[in-house]
């Protein structure tokens, strides 16, 4: 469990800091609201664990993406139109995969059973 996203998104609110992601070293500002039990903080986890998943996957596409957008101008030099075919449809496959993932997660809100698309060569 990442406790620092957990306490990010129970206590926006309310000023907080911790150590090593170690609920025992909290300190929070009891004036606003009471700290959250440890109990609390796992149910948050659970409910935003394929968030924090998505958000990695999201970091990691729109660097894919980024860094094929030279092969998609029209004036780069591809071999054959078989090649910039093969461009267009990876990064096509790149930006649908949002929708077209498996939200499984591990515990540390990493999503687990990913294909990627095949980079063309």
């Amino acid at each position: 469990m990442n406790i620092t996203k957990v306490l990010n998104h129970l206590g926006n609110d309310v000023s907080w800091s911790i150590n090593n992601n170690d609920y025992e070293t909290i300190k929070w500002d009891k004036r606003k609201k009471p700290k959250p039990t440890y109990e609390e903080c796992i149910v948050a986890w659970e409910k935003i664990k394929p968030e924090v998943g998505l958000n990695k996957l999201r970091k990691i596409r729109d660097e894919l993406l980024r860094k094929s957008d030279k092969y998609v101008l029209c004036d780069w030099p591809h071999k054959n139109e078989e090649e910039k075919e093969a461009w267009l449809f990876y990064r096509k496959e790149l930006r649908n995969m949002p929708e077209n993932v498996d939200l499984t997660t591990n515990n540390n809100g990493v999503l687990i059973n990913i294909n990627w698309p095949k980079k063309p060569i």
